[in-house]
């Protein structure tokens, strides 16, 4: 990961992706025994598509789109800022999540 800090407060909180966050409704998916928000998912799938993306100069799949990964987040920038964007907000959710998991 670069230097760059992008930060959580630079993105479009009225992305899909925030917004399935925030949502008690959201669809829930079954990921290896363990129930888990479907925009989680998207998120580790993403992260795993840029990925691939910047260090192989390989797209995923035909139809993949960079554009749509920044709609959904709802994010900016290049491949490289993108890609540091979304391991970004894994950590800082990843963290939270811990941090709740901590006080129970």
């Amino acid at each position: 990961m670069s230097k760059i800090n992008p930060g959580l407060n630079k993105v479009d909180k009225n992305a899909p992706f925030w917004q399935q966050l925030n949502d008690d409704d959201a669809p829930i998916i079954n990921v290896n025994g363990h129930d888990m928000k479907q925009c989680m998912y998207n998120l580790l799938i993403s992260r795993r598509d840029m990925n691939l993306y910047c260090k192989a100069d390989m797209k995923p799949h035909r139809y993949w789109k960079i554009g749509d990964v920044k709609r959904y987040f709802g994010v900016k920038g290049g491949k490289e800022k993108l890609r540091d964007s979304l391991d970004h907000i894994y950590q800082e959710l990843v963290e939270r999540k811990q941090k709740i998991n901590l006080e129970k």
